[in-house]
């Protein structure tokens, strides 16, 4: 049960909006001097992004496979500013990582968002035909398998696809066009393999329960060769090479895991 050292220990030094059910628990290992640390030894530029954690994401994949759950809404929202500033980053052939799967979430979110600005088409959300039901939420920014079907869409050829400083541009060209000085909204972007990383190209984050959203977006990000939608679970996570591992050296070290537990520093999988 939570006590009142949470209201302190259970939130990020840098958290300002209220709104999540849960911490960003990959932030809760940066303290405010070790964050002033890395600016100023390591040269790291930080922008903040913002996703509001919803109650689905401890919501266990119930289903067989990905193709039969439904994904949670959680509200994202990121200056413009923000945005600009990584895509400068992408222009320069400058890593982004992301503190945390929320931050993986949001900003692979916006990416699609302004694929489809620059394209000017419609969010996909209420022609899910793989989704499990659908969903009483509000038009999304991204839709569940909007990624999935926009690759599709072009033969699976990413190199067909505009930048993500492109994209990221983009998003924020029409916030501000619309007199908004962020790209906010709700997006439900499930990310299983065989996703390609857009933006991301590391990520902080801790270890994730079998059976989560959360450990399949990781096993997208670490086992990029995998093409099925196969849940992970304690029986079968060796069906993915690189997160078995991963998690194996967690267990032999004892690390310990979900929201007050150690984190890892994960680099994709080459393709």
């Amino acid at each position: 049960a939570a006590d009142a050292k949470d209201d302190v220990q259970y939130c990020t030094v840098y958290g300002r909006d209220a709104g999540s059910v849960a911490a960003p628990t990959a932030g809760l290992h940066f303290s405010e001097e070790l964050l002033e640390r890395v600016q100023r030894e390591r040269s790291v530029v930080i922008q903040n992004v913002t996703l509001h954690v919803g109650a689905g994401t401890f919501k266990p994949v119930t289903a067989a496979e990905m193709d039969g759950h439904e994904m949670h809404f959680e509200r994202v929202c990121v200056d413009a500013s923000a945005l600009r500033s990584i895509a400068r980053h992408k222009r320069e052939g400058k890593p982004v990582v992301a503190v945390g799967t929320t931050a993986v979430r949001t900003l692979e979110s916006v990416f699609w968002l302004g694929l489809r600005r620059l394209v000017q088409q419609p969010s996909n959300s209420n022609n899910n035909t793989n989704s499990a039901a659908t969903s009483s939420s509000p038009s999304p920014l991204v839709s569940q398998w909007e990624a999935y079907e926009v690759l599709d869409s072009v033969g699976g050829d990413y190199a067909a696809l505009p930048s993500a400083a492109e994209c990221l541009e983009a998003a924020a060209e029409h916030a501000e066009r619309e007199g908004e000085h962020a790209v906010k909204g709700d997006t439900q972007l499930l990310i299983v393999p065989p996703y390609k990383f857009r933006v991301v190209d590391a990520m902080l984050t801790n270890f994730h329960q079998p059976r989560s959203t959360l450990l399949m977006l990781v096993a997208a990000f670490v086992d990029a060769g995998i093409s099925h939608r196969e849940i992970a679970t304690a029986t079968n996570i060796k069906h993915f090479p690189n997160l078995h591992r991963i998690y194996q050296h967690a267990l032999s070290e004892n690390y310990r895991f979900l929201s007050y537990g150690d984190s890892s520093f994960l680099h994709p999988a080459p393709h």
